[in-house]
C-alpha cells in the first residue's frame, strides 16, 4: 500500500504551531529575569524563592503583561515539541519550530486545554520543567544535562521530572510539583509525617520519603532516568553509574500559588527525607494571582491552536 492510499486522497501536512523565534524570546526571558538558586540552605533546606527582575524590583509572575504570551509559547513547546530539540537549545543550539501534522489535535492534550483546573495544574509542571532547566543553564558549572517531559495528563502518578547533570560529580534530581490557588500548605506536608508517623502520598514530602524509603514509584523513576540519559548517549556503564545516585538523589519539591503564602517555613520536615540539606530544595514559584495567570495562559494557548487549525 502506497503512502496516498494509507492516508486517502489528501496527504498529511506540518503546521508551524509556535516559531522557533518566538520560543526562543521566551526561553530567553526566563533565563534572562529568572533569580538564581540560592546557593546556602535556609533552616531544613534550599529555599528557592523565583522571582523575575524585569520591573523596579524583583516580581512575582502577574497576568497583566506579556508573562502569558510568553508562558504559553513554552507550554507549547514542551508538549508538542522535540524534548532533544528543547534540551539542544538550552546548550546554545537553535531554537526549534514546533510542527505537529495538520489536524485534530490529540484528545488527551485537547482535554486539559479545555479544562482551566486540569490546564492550571499541568501548566505548574510545564513552568517548573522550564525553570528547571534555566537554573542549570545560568549556573553554568554543568557542561551536559538531561530530564524528562512533562507529564501530558496532570492527573499522572509518581515524580513530575527527573533532571541529572553529568560530569565528574553526577547528579540526579527527582522533581514532584504542587499547583494551590490558595495557602499551599495542606499539600506540602501531612501533620503525622512531620510527627515522624504514618505517610500520605499524595502530599510533596510524604511522596519523597515514600519513594527514598519505600520505593514508591521506583519503576516510573527508572523509566525516566532511562528516557532522559539516551538523549545524550550515555554509555551503558554511564548509565549505571547514574541509576546508583537514585539511591542518594536530590530533591525538588516545587510550589506554584500565590506569592503571599511564601514562606520556608512550609517546608517543615524536609530532613526526615534527607538530612543532608543540600540535597533538599524547596522552589516556590509565586505568582500575583495565580489562577489569573495560569486562565491568561490557557487562553493564549487555546488562540494559538485555533489560530493555527488545530
Amino acid at each position: 500500500m502506497d503512502q496516498l492510499s494509507l492516508f486517502g486522497s489528501h496527504m498529511p501536512t506540518d503546521v508551524i504551531i509556535v516559531g522557533g523565534n518566538e520560543v526562543m524570546t521566551s526561553w530567553q526571558w526566563i533565563l534572562r529575569y529568572m533569580s538564581s538558586r540560592p546557593k546556602s540552605p535556609l533552616n531544613t533546606c534550599i529555599f528557592d524563592h523565583k522571582l523575575w527582575s524585569h520591573g523596579l524590583s524583583p516580581q512575582p509572575l502577574e497576568p497583566r503583561s506579556s508573562i502569558p504570551e510568553i508562558l504559553s509559547a513554552l507550554y507549547i513547546a514542551s508538549e508538542l515539541g522535540d524534548l532533544k530539540s528543547i534540551l539542544d537549545m538550552a546548550k546554545g543550539a537553535q531554537a526549534p519550530d514546533i510542527i505537529i501534522n495538520n489536524g485534530p489535535l490529540d484528545q488527551d492534550v485537547k482535554g486539559v486545554i479545555n479544562s482551566a483546573t486540569r490546564f492550571r495544574h499541568a501548566l505548574s509542571e510545564h513552568l517548573s520543567f522550564w525553570i528547571r532547566l534555566a537554573e542549570v543553564t545560568k549556573s553554568n558549572h554543568c557542561s551536559n544535562f538531561s530530564c524528562s517531559r512533562p507529564n501530558t495528563q496532570p492527573e499522572d502518578k509518581g515524580p513530575d521530572g527527573i533532571f541529572i547533570e553529568i560530569g565528574e560529580k553526577s547528579r540526579v534530581e527527582v522533581q514532584s510539583v504542587k499547583s494551590s490557588i490558595g495557602n499551599p500548605s495542606g499539600l506540602i506536608s501531612s501533620k503525622s509525617f512531620r510527627a515522624g508517623k504514618k505517610r500520605d502520598k499524595k502530599k510533596l514530602l510524604d511522596g519523597f520519603w515514600l519513594q527514598a524509603y519505600e520505593n514508591l514509584g521506583l519503576t516510573k523513576l527508572q523509566n525516566a532516568l532511562s528516557d532522559a540519559c539516551s538523549l545524550v548517549g550515555l554509555s551503558a556503564r554511564d548509565r549505571v553509574y547514574i541509576g546508583l545516585t537514585l539511591d542518594v538523589c536530590a530533591y525538588n519539591a516545587v510550589v506554584v500559588a500565590d506569592n503571599e503564602y511564601a514562606d520556608v517555613n512550609l517546608f517543615d520536615g524536609y530532613e526526615r527525607v534527607n538530612k543532608d540539606v543540600y540535597k533538599c530544595i524547596a522552589t516556590y514559584i509565586g505568582s500575583d494571582g495565580w489562577t489569573d495567570v495560569a486562565e491568561a495562559t490557557r487562553r493564549c494557548v487555546d488562540h494559538i491552536i485555533i489560530l493555527a487549525g488545530v
